[in-house]
């Protein structure tokens, strides 16, 4: 998906044109290739499709006052985001409590119906990342800088055959362990990885991505570490 800049007397594109869709949400217009998506309804698939479904069933639960509150949050300072452009641009209410629910069911908890204001929670470093080919159950990543007593840890990975074939900004990150509150320890160890990025080879990278969350759902800025598939 593009990005796009409008100036006047522009103010925003939508609709199709040679194979590309326009369109515009909060965050400002943005173009994408037409296409028609792969639905293969796997269980990793369904599961957080089942539970996207039930927001929108659920923001309309709530009262107005709730809704204005969601607003009033999405508005504040802590909450802007930076474009592509370097632009400053704020997401609506209605996108953080989508944000938010998500996150907090990601690690167990249940949902909330006001924004929880409270401090982004510090980054923890990792310091190693081991990733071992055969028994992958003894892969690990251990952490320092955050004690995981009052927040919750939440670690993305994402793989490429080397660093050259596939930059990690580009890598397809997804949730390999979530570590929840109150757990302590600085090493922690993954399930296979195989399950969820398919056959690791020898000198494979891998990235890791780790965020620090809070009891009130806000997320750390990420830390970044890579290495490689070991023997």
């Amino acid at each position: 998906m593009a990005k796009i800049k409008v100036a006047s007397p522009v103010s925003g594109i939508r609709g199709t044109l040679g194979g590309l869709v326009f369109s515009q949400n909060q965050s400002g217009t943005f173009a994408r290739a037409w296409s028609r998506g792969a639905n293969p309804r796997t269980s990793a698939q369904q599961a957080p499709r089942i539970g996207l479904s039930t927001l929108p069933v659920q923001w309309r639960a709530l009262s107005q006052v709730q809704r204005d509150a969601w607003d009033v949050y999405a508005a504040a300072l802590p909450q802007a985001k930076i474009d592509v452009f370097g632009d400053t641009y704020y997401c609506s209410g209605w996108n953080w409590y989508c944000t938010v629910q998500q996150w907090r069911a990601s690690v167990g908890q249940a949902v909330t119906s006001t924004p929880r204001a409270g401090d982004t929670p510090a980054a923890a470093t990792i310091t190693a990342l081991t990733i071992d080919e055969d028994p992958l159950d003894t892969s690990s990543i251990t952490f320092t800088g955050t004690p995981f007593t009052a927040a919750y840890g939440l670690v993305f990975l994402a793989f490429a055959p080397s660093s050259a074939a596939l930059a990690p900004q580009y890598a397809k990150r997804r949730l390999a362990l979530s570590i929840p509150t109150g757990t302590g320890g600085s090493t922690h160890n993954f399930a296979s990885l195989e399950d969820i990025f398919g056959t690791l080879q020898e000198s494979m990278s891998v990235w890791a991505w780790s965020y620090v969350q809070s009891t009130t759902g806000r997320r750390s800025a990420p830390s970044t570490f890579k290495d490689e598939v070991q023997p």
